[in-house]
């Protein structure tokens, strides 16, 4: 099927831990943070 250039992957980045709170969500908000980080520089 053919997608639109909006829902293709840009980028997949594999981690060994995911960021979690203490009642064990993945904070979504880090994994941003930390992508942007190192996106920029």
């Amino acid at each position: 099927a053919k997608l639109g250039k909006t829902q293709r992957l840009a980028d997949l980045v594999f981690l060994d831990n995911l960021p979690r709170s203490h009642i064990g969500k993945v904070l979504k908000r880090e994994l941003r943070d930390d992508y942007k980080g190192k996106a920029l520089g």
